[in-house]
């Protein structure tokens, strides 16, 4: 397209007058292919427009601006540097029809802005509250862990000195939490302050300030005015003079809104049964731009929601438990015990979650630092020992678990576990997760121990040979599929850490599926790879393999049986 192109398209639309595109222009310190500036007739208003179009607009999309100059009223979806936010972007495929593009667009902004000015999406202002309250100016950065249980509180708050290279000047963010012990875990030790929250109900809606301004002493004291004083004075009498306040806000429509401010030099005052807030002359009051990093909020972008009350024991944290082990605390799952006896060697490093920083550190113990370092809020228990060992000579026992997961891929190991369950009469879900060989696929056995299925019943007898048969194998018997390092002591089989990953995936949806109550107990979940390094070692598939249509399939271990078939 050209600039002639471009103006005399926009001659066409009926809104746009007084029309001008330049080429290869700047704008808001943006480099853009074209920039358009017109005018926009929305209703009886006409606004000063600037479209700026980028080189990638087929994937960022087109700027549209309302002209600096341009004394508008405070609308959803303009930003302060009076940008339009016409659509959300994330996941969104883009039309690659420019001028109809360019079309869709002038009518999305003809639509926000009349539904702004007739207050039609007055409500957008609710839901994007904290998006106009972090643009206020003089806001500072803020992170916050703080549960908010109750309606009114006090809070412990570390004040972090941010030098500012460019401005020459410093700022400062802060840290908030309820909880003392939790600066440790984030790695803060500077002194603690006590601040105060309130959980606000309104009857009403509490808009946004409008983020062009300064933020007002006086809207902060028309949210304290939501409370009579003597509400306030326990939880708020050891507040210093340096004063930080955050508001948790129950919307009418349930959304929640969550603001603070810092008051430095300040004191509360009571007028007509309220505090008031008071600034020293000169005070700059500067709005808290929070981010919850508590463990609810941060899991909302999971599948699960809020924190697991679950307890889990996890014996092996090789490739697949490391994996499993990771994948659990980002589920939500912060209470684990681990077993393992043994230590990160150079040749795990290429499939174990685990790289060469911990290699000569036990498995359990080195996982459990890692998890810790990256998740917060987790209570993990290591334990450098056998399964045996560990029951025999420390306070553990099966039944203090909600799950337990056994990925030692062993299926010896498994068979003592498991019968160790069923002789002690603990009914606790049991996992048991494996690989196959090289890209075969994986397993993961779920049994609860109650009636009477066993792990034995994923194994056939054959009563002529004498030979035990693992009924869920993808690789024919009678083949050699380990290999060496360096004797016999060092023999593995071979699999990737992709392999691993899938298994561990698959064990934490069985875990989830299972008390959805989608997957029933006492039953193996297989999923199948494609064989294709398998088949091109020489290897021969199973008939289970061979008979199984769909990548995934769940069989109650009780329909467990012998295959006979052709070998590939």
């Amino acid at each position: 397209m050209t600039t002639t192109e471009i103006h005399n398209f926009l001659l066409d639309e009926p809104c746009v007058c007084d029309i001008s595109v330049q080429e290869n222009k700047q704008y808001k310190k943006h480099s853009y292919l074209y920039v358009i500036t017109c005018g926009l007739v929305v209703e009886t208003t006409q606004f000063p427009l600037i479209i700026g179009i980028p080189e990638d607009w087929e994937q960022n999309l087109f700027d549209f601006y309302i002209g600096d100059d341009f004394n508008r009223p405070f609308l959803p979806h303009v930003e302060t540097y009076n940008k339009l936010c016409l659509f959300d972007l994330e996941g969104a495929l883009i039309d690659q029809d420019f001028f109809g593009l360019l079309s869709q667009c002038i009518h999305k902004a003809i639509t926000l802005l009349s539904d702004g000015l007739n207050e039609k999406n007055k409500i957008d202002l609710i839901h994007e509250f904290s998006s106009y309250w972090n643009a206020l100016p003089n806001s500072l950065y803020s992170c916050c862990t703080a549960q908010f249980s109750a309606d009114i509180g006090s809070l412990r708050y570390v004040k972090k000195v941010v030098h500012q290279s460019r401005s020459r000047t410093d700022s400062y963010k802060f840290f908030i939490s309820e909880d003392c012990g939790a600066f440790s875990d984030w790695g803060i030790n500077e002194t603690q302050k006590i601040g105060g929250f309130i959980c606000l109900s309104p009857k009403e809606y509490l808009y946004p300030p409008d983020p062009r301004s300064e933020l007002s002493l006086s809207y902060i004291n028309d949210l304290l005015r939501q409370v009579p004083s003597p509400k306030l004075r326990t939880s708020f009498r050891k507040i210093g003079c340096d004063k930080l306040l955050v508001f948790f806000i129950h919307q009418p429509d349930e959304t929640e809104t969550l603001l603070g401010v810092f008051a430095p030099k300040s004191e509360f005052t009571e007028v007509d049964g309220y505090y008031q807030l008071r600034l020293e002359n000169g005070t700059t009051l500067y709005p808290l731009s929070i981010q919850r990093v508590d463990s609810n909020y941060l899991l909302q972008r999971t599948a699960h929601s809020q924190d697991s009350v679950h307890r889990c024991l996890i014996i092996g944290c090789g490739s697949i438990g490391g994996y499993l082990a990771s994948q659990l605390v980002q589920s939500g799952i912060s209470d684990l015990t681990l077993i393992d006896p043994d230590k990160i060697t150079p040749e795990n490093i290429y499939r174990h979650y685990l790289g060469r920083a911990y290699i000569g550190q036990y498995k359990a113990e080195a996982l459990s630092n890692r998890l810790q370092t990256d998740i917060p809020n987790l209570k993990i228990k290591s334990i450098p020992e056998t399964i045996q060992y560990a029951l025999e000579n420390y306070d553990i026992n099966f039944a203090q678990y909600s799950i337990i997961v056994s990925a030692t891929g062993n299926h010896n190991v498994n068979r003592w576990i498991n019968r160790q369950l069923i002789s002690a009469h603990i009914q606790v879900p049991t996992f048991y997760v494996w690989n196959e060989p090289l890209d075969l696929g994986c397993h993961v056995a779920i049994i609860n121990n109650a009636g009477a299925a066993s792990y034995e019943d994923l194994f056939y007898h054959d009563s002529t040979s004498g030979d035990l048969y693992d009924l869920t194998a993808y690789c024919a018997p009678g083949q050699k599929i380990t290999r060496q390092v360096s004797g016999c002591s060092n023999s593995f089989v071979p699999y990737a850490a992709t392999v691993s990953i899938k298994s561990a995936a698959l064990c934490v949806d069985s875990i989830f599926a299972y008390f959805d109550q989608r997957y029933r107990p006492n039953s193996v979940i297989s999923l199948k790879g494609d064989a294709f390094y398998f088949k091109k070692a020489g290897f021969k598939m199973s008939p289970v393999f061979l008979a199984q249509n769909d990548s995934m399939q769940v069989t109650p271990l009780d329909q467990l049986v012998p295959l006979d078939g052709v070998t590939s």
